[in-house]
């Protein structure tokens, strides 16, 4: 008999917290699926001149503006990566600034940070 009770007692206490985590992680007040965040990268000029600064803007939406948004462009034009953290222009405008090396086209990962979540979005640029 006192076994059961400490089983029962053990699965109550698990179920409160498994419900209080889970109230705790559905509170933030914002409906927010990742599968609807969506990104357009373009360049500035369009298309890149290779060997001079190009300005890279991303679009971001289907994030709700009050939640936390960090955004950086992972280039591939080598052997090692560039990072570069882009500066949040307001309105779902990120930008960051590359010179690419030599016309091609190049990889540009973006690397999206919304609250505790990380996405990746991998997108093209062309360089002239």
């Amino acid at each position: 008999m006192v076994e059961r009770v400490k089983r029962w007692m053990l699965t109550v206490g698990a179920v409160l917290a498994f419900g209080l985590l889970a109230a705790c992680a559905g509170s933030g007040g914002s409906s927010f699926n990742p599968d609807e965040v969506e990104v357009t990268l373009m360049t500035e000029p369009s298309p890149a001149a290779s060997g001079t600064p190009a300005e890279l803007r991303m679009q971001l939406s289907g994030v709700p503006p009050e939640m936390r948004t960090y955004v950086d462009f992972e280039i591939r034009a080598g052997e090692t990566p560039d990072l570069i953290r882009a500066e949040n222009g307001g309105d779902g405008l990120f930008t960051g600034t590359y010179r690419f090396p030599a016309p091609g086209t190049y990889d540009v990962y973006l690397h999206l940070y919304i609250e505790d979540l990380h996405l990746i979005k991998k997108r093209q640029v062309q360089a002239e």
